[in-house]
């Protein structure tokens, strides 16, 4: 399964962030897409993507900060089920001929009740994960897994609690770093 995860930076902004993402998608055509920041108006669902089919959020004070898109092909063979999005997240369940997966595309502001909204998140990876015997957890999470040792990270103890509860999961970090695979200027 191809992914594809983009931190946007509003998407609604200008025409030219979707025209990037249509090349991203023309070029790669990942099986899952997760877009972080969005910024996209509650009132209008109508963005569309050929060949792709987009879940959607609740709103957030009526914007959607992060969507989803699959695959039509993935759809069509997988039964996707949209399990109870929170206004920072879309948890898709995916049953298909080789097994189930649980796909989270997640973003965590970094601004408002930081700690709650952490915790909220890990509450729902524990919640939805346990399900599934395949897991993909995708999105912006405003944590620098690079910097967990540095004393002078003004979110090391976020960070600390994502990776410990991560771990209480049984989940692990593949690469602390993440590369951009794309830029935008």
């Amino acid at each position: 399964m191809s992914v594809l995860v983009w931190n946007v930076a509003n998407l609604a902004r200008s025409r030219t962030r979707e025209l990037e993402l249509r090349a991203l998608l023309d070029a790669h055509k990942p099986d899952v897409v997760a877009l972080s920041e969005v910024e996209l108006d509650a009132e209008d669902s109508s963005f569309h993507l050929p060949g792709y089919k987009v879940f959607y959020p609740s709103p957030y004070k009526n914007k959607y900060r992060v969507l989803m898109l699959l695959q039509d092909s993935l759809v069509r063979r997988s039964n996707p089920t949209l399990l109870a999005p929170s206004h920072q997240e879309v948890w898709i369940r995916l049953a298909g001929p080789s097994g189930s997966w649980t796909i989270g595309a997640c973003y965590r502001q970094w601004t408002g009740n930081e700690a709650a909204d952490l915790s909220s998140l890990l509450d729902n990876i524990g919640k939805y994960s346990p399900s599934s015997p395949k897991v993909l957890l995708a999105g912006y999470f405003n944590l620098d897994a690079a910097r967990r040792g540095d004393p002078l990270y003004y979110r090391r103890s976020m960070l600390q609690t994502f990776l410990s509860r991560l771990a209480e999961l049984g989940y692990v970090l593949e690469n602390d770093v993440t590369i951009p695979t794309w830029r935008t200027s």
